[in-house]
């Protein structure tokens, strides 16, 4: 790139950098570092800060387990109602926090259709169970998401040499999972943004 058209970009892209920064600056500048500790280390954040490590590691297993399999389907099946599926799973994505956690509160609440056959006997209202149904509520799409696009990306030439591999060896094998592998573990790893800044809707139930 010439060095003039390198000053114009730097240019275009300095209001971008300045909106991130300068908040965070602020943020930092206006923060009482001295009273973190005692801040961190009170009873009522250490308990949030397990709640949160605890559920979002049951939260990425369940949809490590889950979403996986509807992944792969997604990405190599070719089957009618294929777009309506797609819809569905990526709606959760676009749904306010607030909204999901209504749509879940109507679902296993009480009174909701599903909730008022558990009750009395189980309730999930304002329970760890609950805070893991919303987690894997609202970041689960994004993990299928991502995982999807890993396995379409898995070249057809490979695939094919995988299934004659495995008619010759009569032991079935698939390349999808360690080419795609990376891509999961980012989506894994984003699950965690999500979890913090999208279930404050959904923990309500």
């Amino acid at each position: 790139m010439r060095p003039k058209g390198n000053l114009v970009l730097i240019a275009l892209s300095l209001p971008a950098l300045g909106l991130i920064v300068l908040p965070l600056a602020g943020l930092f500048l206006n923060a009482d570092i001295r009273q973190f500790a005692s801040y961190v280390c009170c009873p009522q954040v250490v308990d949030a800060l397990r709640l949160t490590l605890v559920t979002s590691a049951i939260s990425a297993v369940l949809i490590l387990i889950t979403g996986t399999p509807l992944a792969y389907w997604l990405a190599q099946g070719e089957f009618r109602g294929k777009r309506f599926i797609d819809t569905l799973v990526d709606l959760p994505l676009v749904l306010p926090p607030a909204v999901a956690g209504v749509a879940l509160l109507m679902t296993l609440g009480r009174v909701g259709f599903v909730g008022v056959h558990l009750a009395p006997r189980i309730t999930l209202p304002f329970t760890t169970v609950a805070v893991i149904i919303a987690q894997t509520f609202v970041a689960g799409p994004f993990y299928i998401r991502q995982a999807r696009v890993g396995f379409e990306s898995v070249p057809r030439q490979l695939q094919m040499a995988s299934l004659t591999m495995a008619s010759c060896i009569g032991v079935e094998c698939s390349p999808a999972v360690p080419v795609c592998q990376r891509r999961c573990h980012t989506a894994l790893v984003g699950l965690c943004r999500r979890w913090q800044s999208d279930t404050s809707g959904p923990r309500r139930i």
